[in-house]
């Protein structure tokens, strides 16, 4: 009886100590939503250019990163074919999970989670 008690005990904690996560993501999330607001409402405030490049940041980061990665992985097939390596060898080298990782939170961000913050929004 007292081992179940002890055990009931735990799972309480437990229990205790996963809603304080939950709570403290929700106020982290309230937090980034208010600062997302307040951002927005000052570059509206400071004028349609500033909005313009602050509405610009994102997708220019986006690009820049997309270009600089394909600049490196093209400049490492130009150089493996210029060494005479075999292709098919080479490009199962240059895409690793690095890679795929950093594009499936990209793609992840523009196209899923866009879609989630429409969803709640209406």
């Amino acid at each position: 009886m007292f081992r179940l008690q002890t055990d009931l005990e735990k799972l309480r904690g437990e229990f205790k100590v996963e809603e304080k996560y939950v709570d403290y993501s929700i106020q982290q999330l309230d937090s980034i939503k208010e600062a997302f607001k307040e951002q927005s409402e000052t570059s509206q405030a400071a004028g349609p250019f500033v909005a313009a490049v602050s509405a610009l940041v994102r997708p220019c980061s986006t690009w820049a990163l997309f270009g600089r990665c394909s600049s490196v992985k093209a400049a490492a097939l130009v150089i493996a074919f210029q060494t005479g390596a075999n292709w098919t060898e080479v490009v199962t080298k240059v895409w690793d999970e690095d890679d795929f990782g950093l594009f499936t939170m990209v793609i992840s961000f523009w196209f899923v989670g866009r879609a989630i913050e429409k969803y709640q929004r209406s």
